[in-house]
């Protein structure tokens, strides 16, 4: 700006070049600091980015992870995009613009120099700048509202399309292609509908802000061309003035370039706060008893739990003791709550009433790292994940050697099964294990379950997808290499009878019977207990 102004008005009316060139050779100087400087406030807010990647990224992931599972939405892919709203907050806390905002000090700096150079043409600017905070202000009323609507819409297109990539077959099979195309159309459409409005919001602010810039600059040289005239002002100083002007408007322009990223950011940021107020397993607020050992005994006293609190109990009333290195087959019908108990059992969900512990010590005062090292849930629906058969089977126990982990395979015939692979265990297993049969899918589940080595495990449904000579071949290598364990099997299968000592009943969520597996199976058969049409 001073360059400008004394070019026009020292240099050319006297030709001085020498002035010229030292007014250029100090500008020069100027511009390559106000370079350096930019760089390093984009250096700095790039590693603010980074950091808050690797930190803010890893405390959600965890929080995701250990959140209650009772707690989390019934959508996955609208958990998921919830918690990938963090970038939001991230790009707006890094932004370039944001950055801008810093230049906001500087303002009544530039109206004063402003001031300084060519008298009342401040006030062009200085009326400006309210002006826009004001319309920035009530742009951010229905940027709110339609912010909001689409990351509620944008969670409902997430979560159509995690479950469409996750149940492809069941799709294919039932020829629900069109359905779900259906529903994902509908939903991109209301996306595309509130991210329309929020642009046409966006544009036509930003719209009036380039609008206001231009008839600030076209008043202040109108009214600088009044005051050159009466001799109260030069041309350099007219054009230094407006020079300046540009600067002083800049960062208010600004705000309202903010607004969307601003109502984006707070609206995320929302939701990551419920994300992160979410009860997990572990409080960081409590002393948790460690328990290194364990003796295999899990007891249930007066247990009641419930999925939703609308919903009738899933379980209730339920007390039960598992003697170290007992096993026991849990019976019922469909829905009687067989499968909601072994969860309960193995501290994946609270209860709402009641209590289980470990070694007559209730589970919650446990440290949960040690709750899960000794009680291992297997569900029937059975999931791997995506990467390799070694490190599927080593999930549980990372560090157990190659010999033992074969050993425990071969006795599962998870070992065949690699050695007819051309990569052996380091076969590529897909995610949830695509790839493979049900059977194998459980065989390696339970393999696994062995490498882990836990006290207690509790096995729902172990070998339902399994044909009768590898059920028997697994059910002998479970006896065979779990002889200290304690066993819970949920089956409807009589040939897992025999390697029970112990039957219990459910009905309706309520044990109806639990004793010796002869007894009870006689009295099942005399018709003295309900629960189950036939074993």
């Amino acid at each position: 700006t001073f360059f400008t102004m004394n070019v026009y008005d020292r240099v050319i009316s006297n030709q001085a070049y020498t002035t010229l060139w030292a007014l250029a050779s100090g500008v020069m100087v100027a511009m390559l600091f106000e370079y350096l400087s930019r760089n390093l406030r984009s250096w700095l807010l790039d590693n603010a980015g980074k950091k808050a990647d690797l930190l803010l990224g890893s405390t959600l992931f965890r929080q995701a992870m250990m959140s209650r599972l009772e707690n989390r939405p019934q959508s996955a892919g609208a958990f998921a995009n919830t918690i990938r709203e963090f970038e939001s907050v991230r790009d707006f806390a890094t932004s370039a613009t944001l950055a801008t905002i810093t230049d906001l000090p500087f303002v009544l700096m530039f109206v004063w120099v402003i001031h300084a150079i060519a008298g009342p043409l401040f006030w062009v600017p200085l009326a400006c700048i309210p002006i826009l905070v004001i319309v920035g202000a009530l742009a951010q009323i229905p940027l709110s509202r339609y912010v909001k609507e689409h990351l509620r819409e944008g969670s409902i297109k997430q979560g159509i399309l995690v479950e469409t990539l996750e149940s492809a077959e069941a799709i294919k099979a039932l020829r629900m292609e069109s359905q779900v195309q259906t529903r994902y159309e509908r939903a991109s459409a209301l996306t595309a509908r509130t991210s329309m409005k929020s642009r046409n919001i966006t544009a036509m602010v930003n719209n009036f802000t380039a609008l206001l810039q231009s008839m600030c600059t076209v008043a202040m040289v109108v009214w600088g061309v009044y005051l050159i005239g009466d001799g109260t002002l030069t041309q350099g100083a007219l054009i230094g003035a407006v020079i300046l002007a540009g600067r002083t408007i800049a960062p208010a322009a600004s705000i309202t370039a903010l607004a969307v990223r601003y109502q984006q950011a707070k609206t995320a940021l929302t939701s990551l706060n419920r994300v992160m107020n979410t009860p997990t397993d572990r409080d960081p607020e409590r002393n948790y008893l460690r328990k290194p050992t364990t003796t295999g005994a899990l007891s249930a006293e007066n247990l009641a739990f419930r999925y939703d609190p609308m919903s009738p109990d899933s379980v209730r009333e339920v007390s039960m003791t598992l003697n170290p290195g007992e096993r026991v087959a849990v019976l019922g019908r469909i829905g009687s709550g067989k499968s909601t108990l072994l969860k309960v059992l193995a501290g994946l969900y609270l209860p709402r009433e009641g209590s289980v512990k470990l070694d007559g010590i209730e589970i919650q005062q446990i440290e949960p790292a040690d709750v899960r090292r000794h009680v291992l849930y297997v569900g029937q629906d059975t999931r791997l994940f995506f990467g390799t058969l070694r490190e599927n089977l080593k999930a549980g126990n990372p560090h157990i050697d190659d010999d033992s982990m074969m050993r425990i395979a071969d006795a599962f015939g998870v070992h065949q099964m690699a050695s007819r692979h051309p990569r052996g265990y380091d076969m590529p297993i897909g995610e949830g294990g695509n790839g493979l049969s049900g059977g194998q899918r459980q065989a390696v589940a339970l393999a696994r379950a062995v490498i882990a080595n836990p006290a207690v495990m509790l096995l729902d449904e172990p070998t339902s997808a399994m044909d009768t000579a590898t059920e028997t071949m697994v059910m002998q290598a479970l006896s065979r290499l779990s002889t200290r364990q304690t066993m819970v099997f949920v089956t409807h299968k009589l040939q897992l009878l025999d390697f029970v000592n112990r039957v219990m009943i459910m009905d309706g969520g309520v044990r109806v019977a639990d004793g010796p597996k002869e007894a009870v199976l006689q009295a099942l058969k005399e018709g003295k207990i309900q629960g189950v049409r036939r074993v």
